[in-house]
């Protein structure tokens, strides 16, 4: 994320030097993820979050969980000590998986151009619902200069809607997957913070 912050108005392309990030985690919460999946993508998801913050204290984190609907489970807002514990307290609800409902909530969080923005999908699989909207979405957010990078962890990943939520553009920075949260996706994303 620091390499991928730039000045969102002064000079675009350029990194800032001291860059205002907004960042929205959307966690997969859909019936796909087991109970003990979806703790240790809490886990993840926490441990992610604390890695950002503890280089730099301008920017500001929210929390979007989504399954059939999207919900914010923690508002837009600095880092606090107590995101961690919140994000391990979030509720499971298990229905299906819709992308696109989390692309919308996110985004509405996100709504200060003049701070870099990224939207962190950590997702196990295909979405079920508004199939194609998510996509659709994904191109419109990135024009307005969102960044969005797509975490797939499990076996059944579609690396192709990964790919079409990224843009194909940025699927060698912002895409990342693995079979597990062990070692290979916890190295893969050490480029993105």
């Amino acid at each position: 994320i620091n390499k991928l912050c730039e000045d969102p108005v002064g000079n675009p392309g350029q990194p800032a030097l001291s860059c205002l990030r907004d960042v929205v985690f959307a966690l997969d919460a859909s019936y796909s993820i087991s109970n003990d999946g979806w703790n240790r993508l809490k886990r993840f998801a926490s441990t992610l979050a604390g890695n950002i913050f503890t280089m730099d204290q301008n920017t500001r984190v929210g929390v979007v969980t989504f399954s059939s609907n999207a919900a914010i489970s923690s508002p837009m807002g600095p880092y606090t000590s107590d995101l961690k514990n919140l994000i391990e307290s979030i509720n499971h609800p298990q229905l299906l998986t819709n992308h696109a409902a989390a692309l919308r909530q996110g985004f509405q969080m996100m709504n200060d151009p003049n701070r870099a923005r990224f939207f962190i999908i950590i997702t196990d699989g295909v979405t079920t619902q508004e199939i194609g909207e998510d996509n659709r979405l994904a191109r419109e957010y990135r024009q307005q200069g969102i960044k969005i990078i797509a975490i797939g962890v499990g076996q059944q990943i579609d690396r192709g809607g990964l790919e079409q939520l990224v843009g194909d553009e940025n699927v060698r920075e912002h895409m990342f997957w693995s079979p597990n949260y062990g070692d290979g996706i916890t190295s893969q994303l050490a480029t993105i913070t």
